[in-house]
C-alpha cells in the first residue's frame, strides 16, 4: 500500500470517527455535523445519538467539573435542543451550523433533508421568537435531565455502607455540583440564544432571498438578488409569507391544504385590521396556530356542517366545548366558517356571546367580525 493510499485511508477513518463521536468531538466540521444531523434523522438511530451526546455532555459538566466552560455549555444546549419533540433533530443541526457560521446554502441542505417548506421563512420565524420558545423548552428538559440523575444518586446513596464514607462524600460532592449546574441552566441558554440569534441576523443579512424550497427529493434551487436587506428590512411576499404561516412545527414545518387554509385565514385577518400585525406561527408543536404582535396565542377551528354530528360535523355543545377547552388555556379562538351553514353560525355566535366569551373570539371570512 502506498503512502499517500495510507494516508487517504487515515483522513477517511479520521473524518468518520469524528462524526460517530458527536458531542465527544469537540470541533467537528460542517460536513460532520451536516452528516450527524441527517443520520440522527431515522428513529433508532436519533434515540442512541441523544443518549450518547448527552452522556457526553454530563460527563463534562459534572464529573469533569468544567461548567464554567462556555463550550462545553454549548454542547450542552445543542443535545437538549435536539431532544425537543418533533423539530429536535432539524434544529440541532441547524443551529449548529449557525453556530459555526456556515453560509445559507449548506443550512438549507440540512433543512431540505428534514422537512418541506420555505427555508428561509423558516429560519425568519426561528428568530423572530420561536429559537426563544425551543431554548425555554430546552432548558427545561435539562432541568429533568439533572433532576433524574440526583434522583438516581441519591437512591445509590442509602445503600452506601458506613465504611465506605469516601464514596458516601464523593456522591454528596455530585449532588453539590449538580445543584450549580441545574442553577445555571437558564441564564446561560439565555446567553447562547442572543449570540445565535445576532448569527442569524448575519446570516439573513447574507443575501435577499426570493425562493428557498426545501424538499427531501428536490435539487434546492435558490434565486439572488445583488442587494442585501437587513432582518429588520425583509420584506415578504404574500406568497412567503403564506408559506411561513402554513408551516405547521407539530410536523417538521410540513405545509399542507389544511395549514395553508389556516395561514390565510390568520393572514387576511391582519390584513383586515382585527389581528396586530405582523402575526407568526405559534412555534410550538402543541401551540395554537398564530401569535399576534402582543404576544396573544390564537388557535383557528373549522367546524363542518356537511357531515352529520356522529361523522364529526358541527355539534354544538361539542364544538363549544373544544373552543372553551382553548380559552382555558389562555389562547383566543379563531372561527373559519367556511363550510358551516348560517343557520349553525348563528346558533354558534349565540352561544358564544351567552358564555360571555365573544371578545375572544375572531371569525373568518373578516367581515363577519363588524356583525353584533
Amino acid at each position: 500500500m502506498s503512502e499517500t493510499t495510507q494516508q487517504d485511508e487515515d483522513s477517511i477513518l479520521e473524518w468518520v470517527w469524528g462524526a460517530v463521536q458527536g458531542d465527544f468531538n469537540e470541533d467537528p466540521t460542517a460536513g460532520q455535523i451536516i452528516t450527524n444531523a441527517v443520520i440522527t434523522a431515522i428513529p433508532v438511530v436519533d434515540q442512541v445519538a441523544d443518549a450518547r451526546d448527552l452522556a457526553a455532555s454530563v460527563k463534562a459538566l459534572l464529573w469533569d467539573k468544567r461548567h464554567d466552560d462556555f463550550e462545553v455549555w454549548l454542547a450542552f444546549f445543542f443535545t437538549l435542543i435536539g431532544l425537543v419533540p418533533s423539530v429536535g433533530s432539524l434544529l440541532k443541526g441547524v443551529l449548529k451550523l449557525v453556530w459555526k457560521g456556515a453560509k445559507l446554502d449548506a443550512i438549507l441542505r440540512v433543512f431540505n433533508a428534514f422537512a418541506k417548506g420555505n427555508g428561509v421563512a423558516w429560519l425568519k420565524q426561528l428568530r423572530a421568537g420561536g429559537l426563544r420558545e425551543y431554548s425555554k423548552q430546552a432548558a427545561e428538559l435539562g432541568k429533568k435531565v439533572l433532576d433524574n440523575v440526583s434522583a438516581t444518586l441519591r437512591e445509590a446513596m442509602e445503600y452506601i455502607p458506613s465504611w465506605a464514607g469516601g464514596i458516601y462524600q464523593r456522591m454528596s460532592d455530585l449532588l453539590a455540583e449538580l445543584a450549580i449546574i441545574r442553577s445555571k441552566i437558564e441564564d446561560v441558554f439565555n446567553k447562547i440564544t442572543l449570540g445565535m440569534e445576532e448569527k442569524l441576523d448575519d446570516l439573513l443579512k447574507e443575501k435577499k432571498i426570493n425562493s428557498a424550497q426545501g424538499s427531501s427529493k428536490s435539487t434546492l434551487m435558490v434565486r439572488q438578488e445583488a442587494d442585501e436587506v437587513p432582518l429588520t428590512g425583509v420584506k415578504l411576499s404574500r406568497e412567503e409569507r403564506l408559506e411561513g404561516l402554513a408551516a405547521d412545527p407539530a410536523h417538521n414545518g410540513k405545509v399542507t391544504p389544511k395549514t395553508l387554509q389556516e395561514a390565510e385565514v390568520g393572514l387576511s385577518l391582519e390584513e383586515s385590521g382585527h389581528l396586530k400585525p405582523p402575526i407568526q406561527r405559534d412555534p410550538r408543536p402543541d401551540g395554537g396556530e398564530f401569535i399576534d404582535a402582543d404576544g396573544q396565542v390564537w388557535d383557528v377551528k373549522a367546524f363542518d356542517s356537511r357531515w352529520p354530528p356522529r361523522k364529526g360535523g358541527f355539534k354544538l355543545d361539542r364544538d363549544l366545548a373544544k373552543i372553551e377547552d382553548e380559552i382555558a388555556k389562555n389562547e383566543n379562538v379563531i372561527l373559519d366558517t367556511t363550510n358551516l351553514t348560517e343557520e349553525h353560525y348563528l346558533q354558534l355566535r349565540k352561544a358564544l356571546t351567552d358564555k360571555g366569551v365573544a371578545h375572544r373570539i375572531k371569525w373568518w371570512p373578516p367581515e363577519l367580525n363588524d356583525k353584533t
